[in-house]
C-alpha cells in the first residue's frame, strides 16, 4: 500500500519538467494540478512561465488538462486565457475525475498520461490509484490553506516512512 504514495518523478518546480523525457516516455497528455503546482493558491491567473510551459507542451504534441480539487469558479477563472479542458472539484484522490478523463480521452491510454501535482495525498495517490505516472513538484509557496496543512502533516509522515524503507525516489525528472 505504501507504494501508492510514491511519485514516479520529482521536480522542484514545474519548469523543470523535461519535455524530451515526456516524449521519450511516450506521454501524450499531462493532467496538471493548479494550486501550488503552477501558481500559488491565491493567484487568480496563469503567469508567463505557466503559459510558456503549456505552449511548449502543446508545440511538442503533448496535450494538457487541468485537474483540481478547487471550486469550478476558481478553475474556470484560472483557465480563461488558457482554454484547456478542466476538471474542477475533482475530489482527488478519488477516481471521479479520472474516470471522466478516461472517457473523454479514450484514444489515450493511462500509460500515455502523466500527472503533475504538489501533494502526495491527493495528486500522487489519485494518479497511482488510476495507474498514471506522476511527477511530484515542490509547492510554489509555503503558505497553505488549513485543509492542505493537515494533508501536508500526514504527507510528511508518509514520506519520512517511505524514505526510511528506501521507497522514496531519488530520480529527478
Amino acid at each position: 500500500m505504501l507504494k501508492k504514495f510514491v511519485p514516479s518523478y520529482l521536480v522542484d518546480h514545474f519548469s523543470e519538467v523535461k519535455i524530451d523525457k515526456l516524449i521519450d516516455l511516450n506521454k501524450k497528455l499531462v493532467l496538471c494540478d493548479i494550486d501550488n503546482t503552477l501558481v500559488a493558491h491565491d493567484d487568480p491567473s496563469a503567469n508567463d512561465d505557466v503559459k510558456n510551459f503549456i505552449k511548449n507542451l502543446k508545440d511538442n504534441g503533448i496535450d494538457i488538462i487541468l485537474i483540481s480539487n478547487n471550486t469550478e469558479s476558481r478553475v474556470v477563472t484560472f483557465n480563461e486565457d488558457l482554454n484547456l479542458d478542466v476538471y474542477p472539484m475533482a475530489l482527488k484522490p478519488s477516481s471521479k475525475a479520472y474516470k471522466q478523463i478516461f472517457s473523454k480521452y479514450k484514444h489515450i491510454s493511462p500509460d500515455e498520461m502523466i500527472s503533475l501535482g504538489d501533494q502526495v495525498m491527493t495528486d500522487v495517490l489519485g494518479s497511482n490509484f488510476n495507474n498514471i505516472d506522476v511527477i511530484l513538484t515542490k509547492p510554489i509557496v509555503e503558505k497553505d490553506l488549513i485543509f492542505t496543512k493537515l494533508n501536508r502533516m500526514f504527507e510528511n509522515m508518509v514520506i519520512k516512512r517511505m524514505k526510511k524503507k528506501g521507497l522514496w525516489p531519488n530520480e529527478k525528472m
